[in-house]
């Protein structure tokens, strides 16, 4: 008898930490994909696609305003990534180009040119190793460029 009281109890607590874990994962859901995004309403016959950065300046607050930036890229179309944290940008051109961004302090921290085509690029981990598709293999590059591994197989 004791025991089935006793399983009973444990129960009642793994239903309670279960309900107690559905409701904090919902609400962390809810913060990470708000149900109305951000979105540009155009007027009469205008498209979304015709709107420019220095239009948008004049009407966004100072801390999205302060996030804008361009950049004047040479060796494109380019590929990108970035981290988990969302810190740091990987940029990768079609001719060989790869720069490392803070983009948030909009700081350059490694550049370096491949002499071969890429086809993709991606950080591994963190931001320490990068993995760069090219023409017939992929490589592992570290943050400053070195060639770490090749994966001939790919």
């Amino acid at each position: 008898m004791e025991q089935q009281e006793r399983k009973g109890k444990n129960q009642g607590e793994k239903a309670y930490l279960l309900r107690k874990e559905i409701k904090r994962r919902l609400a962390e859901q809810r913060v990470l994909l708000p149900e109305t995004g951000g979105y540009l309403i155009p007027e009469d016959n205008e498209q979304t696609l015709k709107f420019q950065q220095e239009q948008l300046k004049d009407l966004l607050p100072y801390a999205n305003v302060h996030n804008i930036f361009d950049l004047e890229l040479e060796h494109g179309p380019y590929y990108l990534d970035y981290t988990r944290n969302g810190k740091y940008l990987l940029l990768g051109g079609r001719k060989g180009h790869v720069a490392i961004l803070d983009w948030k302090a909009k700081n350059l921290l490694s550049e370096f040119t491949i002499k071969d085509r890429i086809r993709d690029i991606c950080w591994l981990h963190n931001e320490t190793l990068m993995a760069v598709a090219q023409r017939k293999q992929v490589y592992i590059y570290d943050n400053a460029g070195i060639e770490i591994h090749c994966l001939k197989q790919h």
